[in-house]
């Protein structure tokens, strides 16, 4: 049976999660605010404190310290797990970013730009490719926090940088796209200077024949 002093450490331990859930959902909805899936977003994560305040509600109930122990446990397992589902959506959500960059700007240059870009996109990857393990880690999600939150951090870091690159990507950009254009347009009327020529030509030869 767990003692009073023990118990009294899970409801600190609870805080404390609990907290750092909801700063976690805070940071979500500030940043994401204008995804078009916000609230949608943010349901897992409300979920699990839900489920986490039911338990807490539990231990007002009863006087049993082994049944308040067994139901601090779970509602500090579901702070973390609350935790872990609104870094997940920022990670996908950074990650999305991160694609959209290298799809508008495939056709250019990036390393004139940002020179580590070939080494942000490997890590970019990294953290896409270790996703999936932690999402089947069930119930030990929660295990996964810090590394979770690490790559939540580089992935800001990255989208930021990038972010703030693609004014000169864009010039880069829309110099390509005019420089096409004009390569486009230059062959067009060489074409059609071509073409008037041959006509000329052939109607010279037509009356060089006639006048004979």
């Amino acid at each position: 049976m767990a003692s009073n002093d023990e118990v009294e450490a899970l409801r600190k331990d609870f805080a404390a999660e609990f907290r750092k859930a909801e700063e976690t959902l805070k940071v979500q909805e500030l940043e994401l605010y204008d995804h078009g899936l916000l609230m949608g977003l943010l349901m897992p994560a409300v979920n699990q404190l839900r489920y986490a305040g039911s338990h807490l509600v539990r231990t007002l109930d009863s006087r049993d310290l082994s049944k308040i122990e067994s139901n601090l446990r779970q509602a500090i397992s579901h702070c973390r797990r609350a935790t872990f589902d609104s870094l997940e959506v920022q990670v996908r959500y950074y990650l999305g970013e991160c694609d959209m960059f290298t799809e508008q700007f495939k056709s250019i240059s990036i390393v004139e730009v940002l020179p580590y870009y070939p080494d942000d996109r490997g890590t970019v990857e990294d953290i896409r490719d270790r996703l999936p393990s932690m999402l089947c880690a069930g119930d030990d999600r929660g295990k996964h926090l810090e590394d979770l939150g690490r790559d939540l951090s580089t992935l800001k870091k990255i989208a930021k940088e990038w972010a703030n690159a693609t004014v000169k990507l864009n010039k880069n950009l829309e110099t390509k796209i005019y420089g096409l254009n004009r390569e486009h347009r230059r062959r067009v009327i060489t074409t059609l200077l071509g073409a008037v020529v041959a006509i000329i030509a052939g109607v010279l030869a037509f009356f060089a024949i006639m006048w004979r």
